[in-house]
């Protein structure tokens, strides 16, 4: 919360992890919509939702469903509701091709 700006997030590959964290950046720490967040993992950054990297999407994909029902903040759901078993079991039955 406190880095010096400008900053540099790197992983590996740079597409994946990356992307998933400069998501996490934008909606805890800019309030940026989670829509706006989600363009970090595209295939401008060579991330594909298909293949088994596709789980951060479903997981803001599943924030996003949440903040639907009612507004809670990022940190608060991960905090409170999210549950990476469970998530990751949901995603690997609707994308059996992708383990």
């Amino acid at each position: 919360r406190e880095i010096e700006k400008p900053f540099v997030m790197h992983c590996k590959s740079g597409a994946d992890r990356a992307g998933f964290a400069s998501a996490i950046y934008l909606m805890v720490i800019e309030g940026r919509p989670v829509e706006e967040a989600q363009k970090m993992l595209s295939p401008k950054f060579v991330h594909f939702r298909w293949t088994k990297t596709g789980i951060l999407d479903y997981i803001l994909d599943t924030y996003a469903a949440r903040i639907q029902q009612s507004p809670i903040p990022f940190e608060d759901w991960i905090r409170t509701e999210y549950d990476p078993e469970a998530l990751q079991a949901a995603f690997n039955a609707r994308n059996r091709w992708a383990l």
